[in-house]
This record gives structure tokens, sequence and C-alpha cells, in this order.
């Protein structure tokens, strides 16, 4: 039967084993969940959603085409007060390239923001799956090394007591008869 210094080594030993293994159990639980979202933005190119870039799409034709729709008003007015319509035509020309100009430049810049988020999402995703091993390892080998210190806490404890002070005293006593030469 295990004494009390060698009872609660012995204890210590298994909450420190058990505590390994609840890091262990929650750090699967995390991971089941978040480490697959991490690894989809790591490897993947995930920027703005089709939805989201969508709608910067079409904010950016609106104002194209509210432009278009100003210049081509204007050009009417002008052609009515000067009856002078031959004017318009390279007008309203020149203001649908300017709406087609506007567009593109206005779809290269959405593409662009999205590659850049993508590339940002990817850096962010890299960082903490990096820090999540470095977190998991450290708890898991950190609750680890305690086991052996336990154990010889245990060993240490069970080297006390009267039958080892006994030992420990006939074994003195048995080294004095000897002398200094013996």
């Amino acid at each position: 039967m295990a004494r009390g210094p060698q009872a609660q080594a012995a204890n210590a030993g298994k909450t420190a084993a058990a505590t390994g293994a609840g890091y262990g159990t929650a750090a699967t639980g995390i991971s089941d969940t978040l480490v697959p979202q991490l690894n989809a933005e790591a490897t993947g190119n995930i920027g703005y959603t089709p939805t989201q870039q969508n709608n910067m799409l079409v904010a950016g034709e609106q104002g194209a085409g509210g432009a278009n729709a100003s210049v081509a008003g204007q050009a009417g007015l002008a052609a009515g007060r000067t009856r002078n319509s031959a004017a318009t035509s390279g007008v309203l020309d020149e203001a649908a390239r300017d709406k087609t100009r506007q567009m593109s430049t206005n779809a290269l810049d959405v593409s662009n923001q999205s590659a850049q988020l993508a590339q940002k999402k990817q850096q962010s995703a890299q960082q903490q799956l990096q820090g999540l091993y470095g977190t998991d390892v450290h708890a898991q080998l950190g609750s680890m090394g305690l086991i052996p210190q336990d154990v010889n806490a245990d060993t240490n404890a069970g080297n006390s007591g009267w039958l080892q002070n006994t030992l420990n005293m006939v074994k003195t006593i048995g080294g004095l008869g000897r002398g200094p030469g013996g």
C-alpha cells in the first residue's frame, strides 16, 4: 500500500497525464472546427464572394451609366439650342467609349481588390495555423514532461521510511568499521 508521499506523487502523475489528455481533447475539438476553414483559406484563392463582387460591379456600373446619361442629356440640349444635331453623334460616341472604359476600370479594380484580400486571408490563415500547432504541441509536451518528474517523486518518496532508514544506518555503521583504508 502506498504511503502519503508516494500516493501524492502517483496522483500527481495521473493528474499530469489527464491534463495532457485534456489539452489534446480540447485541441482536437477546436481543430475539427477551425483547421478546415483555415486550411481552405491558407491554400485557396478566396477573395470576395461572387455576390460581393457583383454588388461592387453594379455600383460601379451605376455611376458610369449615370455619367453617360448626363452627357447624352447635355448633348441633346446643346443640339436643341443650337439646332445643330450633327455634332451630337461624336459626343455621344465618346461618352459611350468613356462609359465602357470606366466600367472596365471598375471591373479590374474589383478583381485586384479581391486578389489582395485573398492574399491577406492566406497569410493570416497560415499564421493562425502555425500558432495553433505551436500551442498544441507546447501544452501537450509540457504536460507529458511532468510525468517523469512525478515518477521520480514517487520513487524518492519510497526511499524513506523506517525500513529504509534502518538499512541506511546499518550501511553507515558498517562503513565506520572499515576505517579510512577499508
